[in-house]
């Protein structure tokens, strides 16, 4: 169950972070596309570990 919480808060810290890079992209400001990305990134890696943890692998 904890699990499935910590996919939930990674899809949402993806989202933020797509939402971040297109302000970031269409504001001309390359430090929130490259902040955006990180986030994303961060958000993938906790959302594998999440199923790794419970042992899916999707």
């Amino acid at each position: 169950m904890a699990d499935e919480k910590e996919e939930v808060r990674g899809a949402a810290k993806i989202m933020k972070g797509y939402a971040k890079r297109l302000v970031g992209e269409l504001s001309g400001r390359p430090d929130l596309v490259v902040e955006g990305e990180e986030e994303q990134t961060k958000a993938l890696r906790r959302i594998r570990q999440a199923r790794k943890a419970d042992g899916q692998s999707r």
